[in-house]
């Protein structure tokens, strides 16, 4: 754990950034009250937000579909 004094933080912030990928960063202000930072990757797909529809139509017949569209280029 690393620990920056406000300004520090404020004027390389950066610096902190680069640090708290390795490791936790506090940033402490002259009053006593402190900031962690923690760096998390969240490991989600973008298309995790799209719903799916429901065709009626079989997955093989799709896929035939996209192999014959393919095919024709």
């Amino acid at each position: 754990m690393k620990t920056y004094s406000y300004s520090k933080a404020c004027s390389d912030f950066s610096s902190v950034f680069d640090t708290a990928l390795n490791e936790e960063v506090v940033v402490k202000k002259s009053n006593g009250i402190m900031f962690r930072i923690i760096s998390y990757n969240e490991k989600k797909s973008p298309f995790d937000a799209i719903k799916g529809l429901k065709t009626g139509v079989p997955n093989n017949e799709i896929v035939d579909i996209i192999k014959d569209a393919r095919a024709s280029y």
